[in-house]
């Protein structure tokens, strides 16, 4: 069985990596790498460094960002890129009907997940704290 990728960095959404040996190859999500950012006072590496991020998001997150217009697509043109709105309406169907197998929801879950693990010392994406913080939420 093949090990999780990483979860979706906006709602928490476990994914699955779609190749048995794979590291982070998530089904129905997108993995983005970045080798740094100028502008970001966190993550500026550049080219400097060969390390780099990676960060998932799954594809009803992107498609609800999508739709909120806060996707660009660019493409590069003779002398700059050019940047439009990304308009995913191609697609939405295939989405929408892979994540209705993956999560039984066309949109899949709305709430941020939370694991179920036994052992909250090995949950390999929360920290003990947030888990708890997490839980007293359900409660009330």
């Amino acid at each position: 069985m093949a090990k999780d990728a990483l979860p979706c960095i906006v709602c928490g959404k476990p994914l699955r990596n779609v190749l048995d040996d794979a590291e982070n190859q998530p089904y129905v999500g997108t993995a983005f790498t970045a080798s740094g950012h100028y502008g970001s006072t966190v993550w500026d590496e550049g080219f400097r460094s060969q390390e780099r991020l990676e960060i998932n998001v799954c594809d009803t997150c992107l498609l609800r960002a999508a739709d909120a217009g806060k996707v660009l697509a660019y493409r590069s043109a003779p002398t700059q890129w050019l940047y439009t709105p990304w308009k995913p309406d191609e697609n939405r169907h295939h989405t929408l009907k892979e994540n209705e197998k993956e999560y039984g929801s066309a949109w899949g879950a709305d709430e941020p997940y939370i694991p179920a693990y036994e052992d909250v010392e090995n949950d390999p994406f929360h920290t003990p704290e947030e888990l708890e913080t997490a839980r007293q939420g359900e409660e009330t």
